[in-house]
């Protein structure tokens, strides 16, 4: 935070050999509560050294992944993830499955068609499905069920297959899970039947059907999991209140992305888009510009496909 550059080097150089969670901690600090992606970036060095276990170092890439897709760089997120896939494909497959399917990108159907197909193939594997996350940090094995199902219902509402769409929200909400995720795996449900509401032009109700799914949830919960951020839901509820000209509440949704997850910055850097779009409506000028020079800061060496943006 002070720019002291010998501090840093320093810091950078005790977490080659600090515990799992001191280094996942760090990076998170640096990257969502002071914003800076390139230092984070540096930190996750630690993260994916090779003394530390598959699983870990798999989640080094991951959030490597998320840093560079925050600056609009989705060829780097890619190649993080794949080497993510090469020391745990279960925790690679879920991320690729969130963010390609991340409004931002507005990735190409065939891009789409090929992500879901893959999930349709996907089992996870055995010996993750008994893992103990150690310190929270890693994702929990019970969840990759609900979490698959849920993302073959979120690529097809992409391609605008809703009836495949509703039939994956209808297998979520008929799925066993655990009673501490019951409620959650149910507002994944109704996301996902919100969303093919909005499609189809029942506005009203997919507005309602996701502000009553919303609820509070612990930030414990939130800091480490993306499936409990529900950052996908929060965006999209934030565009749904913009375009329905309700700006006074799209405005705290679209704020919710800079509030401690890893899992919101690739949600964060076009919130200011978003942000800066509403307040220059408004008449906000000087609000408006700041939040397009974060978003212009934060993207400026973004991948060519994002440029236009």
């Amino acid at each position: 935070a002070l720019g002291d550059a010998g501090r840093q080097d320093a810091v950078a150089a005790e977490l080659r050999h600090a515990s799992d969670r001191a280094v996942n901690w760090a990076i998170r600090a640096v990257a969502a509560y002071l914003g800076d992606l390139e230092g984070a970036l540096r930190l996750t060095s630690a993260a994916i050294d090779p003394v530390r276990s598959p699983e870990v170092r798999a989640l080094g890439h991951v959030l490597r992944a998320h840093l560079e897709l925050a600056r609009g760089r989705w060829r780097a997120a890619q190649a993080e993830l794949a080497a993510a896939a090469t020391l745990d494909r279960d925790q690679a497959m879920v991320y690729l499955g969130f963010m390609a399917a991340a409004p931002v990108l507005r990735a190409p159907a065939p891009g789409l068609e090929a992500l879901r197909a893959d999930l349709g193939r996907w089992t996870p594997a055995p010996s993750t499905a008994a893992r103990e996350p150690a310190s929270r940090l890693l994702p929990r094995a019970d969840l990759y069920g609900p979490q698959r199902l849920y993302l073959l219902g979120l690529l097809s509402e992409r391609l605008g297959d809703h009836a495949r769409a509703l039939e994956h929200a209808a297998a979520l909400e008929a799925a066993e899970s655990s009673p501490d995720v019951a409620a959650l795996v149910r507002e994944m449900a109704a996301g996902l039947r919100a969303r093919c509401a909005w499609s189809q032009g029942r506005r009203e109700e997919a507005l309602e059907e996701l502000l009553r799914a919303r609820r509070p949830v612990r930030f414990d919960l939130v800091f480490p999991s993306l499936l409990h951020a529900q950052a996908d839901e929060r965006f999209t509820l934030a565009g749904w209140l913009e375009d329905a000209g309700r700006h006074e509440e799209a405005l705290p949704w679209y704020a919710s992305f800079m509030r401690g997850s890893v899992y919101d910055l690739i949600y964060a850097t076009p919130s200011h888009l978003k942000r800066g779009a509403i307040h220059e409506r408004l008449g906000e000028k000087e609000r408006a510009a700041g939040h397009y020079g974060r978003f212009a800061s934060d993207w400026r060496g973004c991948d060519p496909e994002v440029r236009p943006l």
